[in-house]
């Protein structure tokens, strides 16, 4: 004897748990929460702005990402990070002062992720421009920019 079952209506659905959104829509918040760089953030500050579990927050980052989500957001900071070195001159600020902005407390463990992932530490980073741009210019592009002297003053002694 077969058991009758029960099947809920398409409308009981909508009404019990959350609702749902796409995997690509939660992505897409995810990142633009990351993007807003209020750092240091937490796998737990995410799950709680996008209204998921933990879990499902694991499973779409490591669908979309093949990375865990710790890991994702280590490299994201680092990546953001040597963007923003990129871009800032080196009279202006300094190592320490970006990387504050991105949560960094400890420069040294830093600077050893930065290093291990782009090759060059965050220092080099940051003068990189300015050093290839005086590295690209020669002498007489450097004398060119200075005025003009004219015969030195003549220093009698009395």
């Amino acid at each position: 004897m077969r058991t009758p079952t029960i099947e809920a209506s398409p409308r009981e659905h909508a009404v019990r748990g959350r609702p749902r959104t796409s995997r690509v829509a939660t992505v897409s918040r995810v990142l633009e929460l990351i993007d807003q760089q209020h750092w240091p953030l937490r796998l737990a500050d995410l799950c709680r702005v996008t209204g998921i579990s933990e879990r499902t927050l694991r499973t779409i980052i490591k669908e979309q990402f093949d990375l865990g989500p710790s890991r994702y957001l280590r490299l994201r900071r680092l990546q953001m990070l040597h963007d923003a070195l990129e871009r800032a001159s080196p009279y202006d600020t300094t190592v320490a002062a970006i990387s504050a902005r991105f949560g960094y407390a400890h420069g040294g463990r830093m600077a050893s992720e930065y290093h291990e992932l782009f090759g060059e530490y965050p220092s080099q980073t940051l003068g990189q421009p300015f050093a290839q741009a005086a590295d690209e210019s020669t002498a007489s592009d450097i004398f060119a920019t200075l005025p003009e002297a004219g015969p030195e003053p003549s220093r009698e002694q009395h």
